[in-house]
């Protein structure tokens, strides 16, 4: 498992309370709630997010921060330091 993702599990399950990650990798798994480009927008986990996301679906962090940066294609992206908000609850 990559160290993104890994990043993202954490946050969400509970074992983080602070991650950070460009909003592209989480487009397979989640939602964005709010305005993509500003602090306070929403994840939440697809409650049909494909693995390894299953076990934090319905899931919700808020970013505390977002910063534009360029990935290795040169292209715009946001990078956003995200909180988690709900307590650790999960079965499974």
């Amino acid at each position: 498992m990559g160290v993104l993702i890994k990043a993202r599990l954490n946050l969400f399950n509970g074992d983080a309370d602070v991650a950070a990650f460009d909003d592209i990798d989480m487009t397979p798994y989640g939602e964005l709630i709010g305005n993509p480009n500003k602090a306070g927008v929403i994840y939440k986990v697809k409650k049909d997010a494909p693995a390894p996301f299953t076990k934090v679906a319905g899931a919700q962090s808020q970013a505390i921060a977002a910063y534009p940066v360029q990935n290795e294609h040169l292209l715009p992206i946001e990078v956003r330091f995200l909180k988690r908000m709900q307590p650790k609850s999960f079965s499974g």
